[in-house]
């Protein structure tokens, strides 16, 4: 799924501003990557969970001028000025507006920490640790298998 360009372009300025930087991953690139997995991800939503997203979307990217901010768009305004913004919809006490932060940032983190290049520039791989569960659930597995087949034993009830 393309996302419409005014969401891409509000989605883009928020991705700017929640991922880290770090001289280890190609800021741009990391980007995009990041804004394909949230296509990817929204392209999974529900009809009427796309359709909130969206209308979020646009009301964050609208809504500076209600908050003090001047008569700027999000996605206009200078970085300094969007981190600025988005923490007070981190810190609103109105509830929409920080849990859709919350899940904003959430998925951004899902999409971000899910890249393998990311996995590399901090040091992370999976593989070890998952043939190490694969082995010690093999070997579960047959421990079972043996007490079951063991005579005399009483079986346990599950």
């Amino acid at each position: 799924m393309t996302l419409p360009h005014a969401i891409h372009r509000i989605l883009l300025a928020v991705v700017r501003i929640l991922i880290p930087k770090n001289d280890e991953w190609d800021s741009a690139s990391t980007e995009e990557g990041v804004m394909t997995g949230h296509s990817r991800l929204i392209a999974e939503f529900s009809l009427f969970s796309r359709f909130g997203l969206f209308l979020m979307l646009r009301l964050l990217e609208w809504s500076p001028c209600l908050f003090g901010f001047g008569l700027h768009r999000f996605s206009a305004m200078g970085t300094e000025r969007q981190t600025k913004y988005l923490e007070g919809w981190r810190d609103s006490r109105f509830f929409f507006k920080r849990e859709f932060f919350k899940a904003l940032r959430g998925t951004t983190n899902l999409v971000f920490y899910s890249d393998r290049r990311v996995w590399e520039a901090i040091g992370y791989d999976p593989e070890p640790h998952m043939e190490e569960r694969i082995r010690l659930r093999q070997e579960l597995l047959r421990r079972e298998e043996e007490r079951s087949k063991k005579p005399g034993q009483a079986e346990l009830p599950l």
